[in-house]
């Protein structure tokens, strides 16, 4: 009797180490993510000052894209990039493929020459100063395409939605009130962390 007991107690401690493990993974990550993202707070803001984008809607759209998309897989995103993967890499998980297109279509919007090859810009986007330079270059041209497209800015949960869908090679801009999950996570952390009640 007593060892049936003892295994029940053992049994019971482990469901509640899974049941407290699954309950609070999420608000674990949420933590990292926000701790992350800060230490780079004044470069985001110097960045998104020179693109006239505010740092508070792209810090929320790269918040909920990380907390969507980063996992324990990407650090091989780097060398996938390399192998010729379209992966999804560095600070603001940019797609190589996206960052090819900004060089390609806009790079009167970026602060230095494109890059030399492929390596060159994988090599450049594994610095999250740089990272967030294109990142937020990406988030400014989305928010001119939306406003040439519908007749004003966006709001934080449709910029956090494209900038997830994406708008390069042939996707448009179809829908004006477009939204994903990635865009309404972007809100929520807008709404509880910058939006303030008038």
């Amino acid at each position: 009797m007593k060892k049936a007991l003892k295994w029940f107690a053992i049994m019971m401690a482990i469901c509640l180490i899974f049941i407290l493990s699954a309950v609070l993974r999420p608000k674990i990550k949420e933590i990292r993510t926000e701790r992350y993202m800060s230490k780079y707070w004044e470069t985001i803001r110097q960045v998104c000052e020179k693109s006239s984008l505010s740092p508070s809607e792209y810090f929320s759209v790269v918040f909920a894209e990380r907390l969507h998309n980063v996992n324990h897989l990407d650090k091989a995103d780097f060398s996938r990039a390399r192998l010729g993967f379209d992966a999804s890499v560095g600070f603001a998980q940019m797609k190589i493929s996206t960052c090819e297109w900004v060089e390609l279509h806009h790079p009167e919007r970026l602060p230095f020459s494109p890059s030399k090859d492929r390596f060159h810009l994988i090599h450049r986007l594994s610095f999250p100063d740089t990272n967030i330079v294109y990142s937020v270059v990406y988030c400014r041209i989305i928010q001119d395409l939306y406003k040439k497209r519908f007749g004003y800015l966006p709001d934080v949960a449709a910029l956090g939605s494209y900038y997830g869908r994406g708008i390069d090679y042939g996707k448009i801009m179809d829908q004006e009130f477009y939204l994903n999950e990635l865009g309404l996570t972007a809100h929520d952390y807008y709404t509880r962390h910058f939006q303030t009640d008038p």
